[in-house]
């Protein structure tokens, strides 16, 4: 992923801030909920496999808990793909702004 850097990068000293910007891990931000909707399922059921030394143990679950929770996901996928993350950009109404001139 590093490699392809300097080859979107218009000059060599862009494709380097970029990679400095990426490696600066002082700027993150707290997680959001809808990340950790999906991080700590995902690590539960990882624990679950880790306690039980069995990384199938999901398939021996019974076929009801297994469609219930697949049936979860599925709903919680949809609801965070539906969720509004802003207003968004409309490009209508550019020509009655008045800007000034350069």
């Amino acid at each position: 992923m590093l490699a392809w850097v300097p080859f979107r990068a218009p000059s060599l000293e862009l494709a380097w801030a970029y990679w400095v910007h990426m490696l600066d891990f002082g700027t993150l931000r707290r997680p959001t909920v809808r990340v950790l909707l999906v991080i700590i399922p995902a690590l539960a059921l990882d624990w679950i496999q880790y306690i039980a030394d069995d990384e199938l143990v999901f398939l021996r679950w019974p076929r009801w808990v297994q469609a219930a929770l697949l049936a979860l996901i599925a709903l919680a996928a949809f609801a965070l793909s539906r969720a509004v993350t802003g207003t968004p950009f409309v490009y209508q109404g550019f020509e009655i702004l008045n800007l000034p001139g350069p």
